[in-house]
Order: structure tokens, then sequence, then C-alpha cells
């Protein structure tokens, strides 16, 4: 059994030294979906970030990093081989104050029961876009975007765990 997690850059990354810092700056803060690496990432959010995120009910907001690690590590509890791949990276402005974009995809195999949805054994991979705005080197506010229709089989559990962060 494989339970690897990874990070990784690819596809259309701007040379331009400004972009590139920004490119950098989302992979180091993209470790918060990693169990292995989240503690890579906690210079990246600021404390009471604002995050908004889609759900099978709509959008919902959480305050803090927390509330997306414990999303994140949940998730991977369900995977194997998880990967976060980086697509493309599009932004203005620097770290100190700036906007940026990032085309992502999420893969990995249902291998393990995710809050009570037996595991299907199959691959998924699903595709989002994530937008945030920093300020002072951290995130301030960020909105995490997926495509639920991607993976059927695990709205359920995306509808609980949603839930339980709204609460």
């Amino acid at each position: 059994m494989n339970r690897d997690q990874t990070v990784l850059i690819s596809g259309n990354i701007s040379q331009d030294k400004a972009n590139q810092e920004m490119a950098n700056f989302v992979f180091k803060a993209s470790h918060t979906w990693s169990t292995r690496a989240g503690a890579v990432s906690e210079n990246t959010w600021h404390e009471n970030v604002k995050v908004h995120r889609n759900g099978p009910k709509g959008e919902f907001t959480t305050i803090g990093v927390g509330p997306i690690e414990v999303f994140a590590h949940t998730i991977h509890g369900g995977m194997d081989n998880f990967h976060y791949t980086i697509h493309d990276v599009v932004s203005t402005g620097n770290l100190q104050e700036g906007t940026v974009a990032w085309r992502w995809e999420a893969s990995g195999v249902f291998n393990h029961e995710l809050l009570g949805v037996a595991p299907t054994k199959q691959a998924i991979k699903v595709p989002g876009a994530s937008f945030g705005r920093i300020k002072g080197g951290k995130f301030v506010e960020a909105w995490l975007n997926m495509d639920l229709t991607s993976f059927p089989n695990l709205l359920p559990a995306i509808s609980a765990l949603a839930e339980l962060q709204m609460q």
C-alpha cells in the first residue's frame, strides 16, 4: 500500500521573476494539503485567513488554516497515492501585496473508508482552480474551488465534512 503524498508543479509557469516568486509561494503554501509536510505551509497562511470553498450545498467560508488542514487530511485518509499538481500560475503584485490564481489537479486511489463512504478502489482525478490575496507574505483570503462532479461517490463524505466545518 502506497500512502505517499506529493505536491508537484508542472505546466505553464511564466519565467517572469515576479510570477516565479508567486509560483514558488503557491507551491510552498500547497503543502497544507500534505499530511507529511503540512508544517512547511505554516508561514504562508495568515492565522485568520478567510477561505471560501464550494461544497455540495454551495459556497461556505471558514476562518483560519485549521479547517483547510482538517479537510485535506480527512480526504487524504481515504486515498492512496495522493498527488496535488499545480498546472498554471498567474499573478499580479508581489508577496507583500498581490493576487495569484492557480489551476490544479488532485488525484489518488480511493482505497479507504471516508466518513462512512465505502472505498471504490478506483483512481480519481479532481480538477480545480484557486485564487488568493496575499498581504505581508501570507495568504489573507483564498477561494478554493474544485469540480465536485468529478467524484460523485465521494459527495456524501464531502457534504458531511463541509457540514462539520460550517458549525
